[in-house]
């Protein structure tokens, strides 16, 4: 049997999302709020311009690396779009934590938890 292709939103560098799972933690929001420059975008924090945590927390969150046309279709696909122009911390924690999924989604994990 042959593989089936990758889908669309999958496609991407090997280097730039090296985990084959994605993850969201429920009370990472927080962190990363109080971490984070407060004027750092919606769209920075799922392409990772935020300066979202230690290497560690970024290593398991995956991120596109500065790809917006990635981080603008995960953020569309989560109906977030109109949040990508924002502070993350003006944000509600709802909000926080839809961004942080499209996040690790703009990655295409196989599992996302």
């Amino acid at each position: 049997a042959q593989p089936s292709p990758q889908p669309r939103h999958e496609r991407r560098a090997p280097a730039a999302c090296p985990r084959a799972v994605g993850l969201v933690s429920t009370e990472l929001h927080l962190d990363l709020a109080e971490r984070m420059p407060p004027d750092t975008l919606v769209r920075d924090v799922v392409t990772r311009r935020g300066g979202a945590g230690p290497a560690a927390v970024e290593a398991a969150l995956g991120a596109v690396q500065g790809d917006e046309r990635v981080a603008d279709a995960a953020l569309r696909a989560l109906g977030i779009s109109h949040l990508a122009q924002l502070p993350f911390v003006a944000t509600s924690q709802g909000e926080q934590k839809l961004a942080l999924i499209a996040r690790a989604a703009a990655c295409g994990p196989r599992v996302l938890l």
